[in-house]
């Protein structure tokens, strides 16, 4: 065995031994991203249905203000945002998954078809990006609406 063989085989065995370290954090990470998306869904839904809820109970008592159902776009685009980035991420990795199947030999693989650890847990993709979008909706959402019903209060 020669000294290029050696150096291949330690380097090969640390990038083994580092991943070892990696793979933990970022299964935590997948979770915790996975769950960040879910609760999107659930806050943007719920503050929707809640909004809603709220203007039909104002709306009853005679004392309806059309400035109240600012927040329920937001929240609307907020579950717009999440849907859309999950549905686009969904198909990139229907074609991705249908083209590899497809290849005959890995060197019929394409570049960005091989993926860093990161990169398949989903991080940094259009999911992330819209998931960003609506959490920030989500908020300027609540805040308005916590402004509105202290102003009229």
């Amino acid at each position: 065995m020669t000294d290029k063989d050696e150096r291949q085989e330690r380097e090969l065995a640390d990038l083994e031994r580092v991943q070892e370290f990696v793979r933990p954090r970022l299964e935590r990470a997948v979770r915790a991203y996975s769950q960040a998306i879910t609760s999107l869904w659930l806050g943007n839904a719920g503050a929707a249905l809640a909004t809603l809820t709220f203007v039909g109970g104002i709306w009853q008592k005679g004392a309806f203000h059309r400035c109240l159902l600012v927040p329920l776009p937001l929240f609307v685009l907020g579950l717009i945002s999440v849907g859309l980035g999950s549905a686009i991420s969904l198909v990139k990795e229907v074609r991705i998954i249908k083209r590899m199947e497809s290849a005959k030999s890995v060197g019929e693989f394409r570049t960005d078809d091989v993926k860093r650890p990161t990169e398949q847990a989903g991080f940094w993709d259009w999911r992330t990006g819209l998931a960003i979008v609506s959490a920030a909706v989500f908020v300027l959402g609540c805040l308005v609406g916590v402004i509105e019903l202290s102003w009229l209060g």
